[in-house]
């Protein structure tokens, strides 16, 4: 009797990005999708802090999660050093060794990070979230390639990378210079995806594409929406049901208007403020929730897969961070969908195009200027004080939305085709 042939091996994945992976969704929905399609996949992170090098089973069932720390002669550059060339260096006027390294090896990190993924066995797919991510990438899938892998990569534009944090105050010439090694990777890659339509109309004429890169909303998949009530948001902050909740949720950071919108929301007199997250303004926050107990409360951040079940307990959401930038202006945060999957209406910043693209079609937020607590106070009360048939509808008609345009596995099956395409199954 002759033998069965072998099976064929699995296509292998691997899912980067230049981020520590707390709390991180995206990377676990692509992970997640390529593995139920047959695919090995490992998930790849900076290492941190405090954090695992390894978890098994972190998120999704056979999805190994790797963190990796820069390695390499750049490395030594990611931080300043204080050395007699340093001094020398200050004491003239001139610019560092550091700062110069930072500048002829842009993207620095992550070309530090990408020597330190050297070890990683060669894979046939890389998915890159962010260009850090897809700069490490390409140099991955290159030596998978002399390893006999298919070696592709898929650059997935999370965000306009030159036109987010410090990058827009750079002088021309660094930002000329950063834009041509940029367009250099978006030419070298396999496959494009990015976060909603406004970056994919960005992305088409910045980079003179001939289509537009495929869109995944980084929204819940339809088995992870909330239905019916929830009490957990409401209970957690100890809030009594005639008191109308706004919730913040994400990271606490300063210039994204979140005491902003907790001023505002003190001006209510029937309403309280719950931010649900962490990060550095905390401590100001407990100060807050001390000096106004009952109606200032600060909450411990929850799984991401749960908190559109937390955001359901919300009556209204809020996010005010001023446009500064255009990344910022385009953007479609995660906590948009959350909130929406929850069925929750939303205030949001005046100049935030890429969420009114979303929430004003179907009438689920109101726009309001970002450092104007008494604006932020009248758009809120404009959505509490419809009547509750009203609101009712209006959290079927979010939830209802998510369900049938933006849900995350309604566009999963493009980005698998995609993915078919750049790396045929073998057998």
């Amino acid at each position: 009797m002759a033998a069965p042939p072998d099976r064929p091996a699995a296509r292998r994945a691997v899912v980067l990005s230049h981020k520590t992976l707390r709390a991180y969704a995206r990377t676990d929905r692509v992970a997640r999708s390529l593995a139920g399609a047959g695919w090995q996949v490992s998930v790849v992170g900076l290492a941190g802090e405090g954090l695992p090098e390894v978890e098994h089973d972190a998120g999704t069932p056979g999805v190994t999660l790797r963190r990796v720390a820069p390695a390499g002669p750049l490395a030594a550059f990611l931080h300043e050093r204080r050395g007699p060339l340093e001094r020398a260096a200050r004491r003239g006027g001139l610019p560092t060794p550091g700062a110069l390294a930072q500048v002829a090896a842009w993207p620095l990190a992550a070309r530090a990070w990408s020597h330190g993924l050297r070890s990683l066995p060669p894979a046939d797919l890389y998915h890159a979230c962010g260009l850090g991510a897809a700069w490490a990438a390409r140099d991955l899938a290159r030596r998978a390639r002399r390893e006999g892998a298919a070696g592709r990569v898929v650059y997935d534009m999370i965000d306009i990378f030159l036109e987010a944090s410090r990058y827009p105050s750079l002088p021309a010439w660094r930002r000329a210079l950063y834009r041509r090694r940029e367009a250099r990777l978006v030419r070298d890659v396999d496959g494009l995806t990015t976060v909603n339509d406004a970056l994919a109309d960005d992305a088409l004429g910045r980079w003179g594409l001939s289509r537009p890169p495929l869109v995944l909303y980084n929204c819940p998949a339809r088995d992870e929406l909330p239905t019916g009530e929830t009490t957990l948001l409401r209970e957690a902050a100890g809030l009594p049901r005639e008191v109308s909740i706004v919730l913040f949720l994400g990271r606490f950071v300063p210039g994204r208007g979140l005491l902003e919108a907790g001023d505002a929301v003190l001006r209510l007199p029937t309403a309280a403020f719950v931010a649900l997250g962490y990060g550095p303004l905390e401590e100001e926050l407990r100060r807050r929730d001390a000096a106004r107990p009952g109606r200032h409360v600060t909450l411990p951040p929850v799984p991401p897969a749960d908190v559109p079940r937390w955001a359901a307990g919300a009556d209204a959401t809020i996010f005010v961070s001023p446009g500064s930038t255009l990344n910022l202006r385009l953007s479609t945060p995660n906590k948009l969908w959350e909130s929406l999957a929850g069925g929750t209406p939303i205030v949001y910043g005046r100049e935030l195009e890429g969420i009114r693209r979303v929430v004003e079609p179907d009438g689920l937020g109101i726009a309001a200027t970002h450092d104007d607590p008494v604006a932020i106070a009248a758009a809120l009360a404009a959505l509490l004080d419809t009547p509750p048939a009203e609101r009712r509808a209006r959290r079927e008609r979010a939830r209802r939305l998510v369900a049938e345009r933006y849900a995350w596995d309604v566009h999963a099956p493009a980005y698998l085709e995609l993915a078919d395409r750049l790396v045929p199954g073998r057998g």
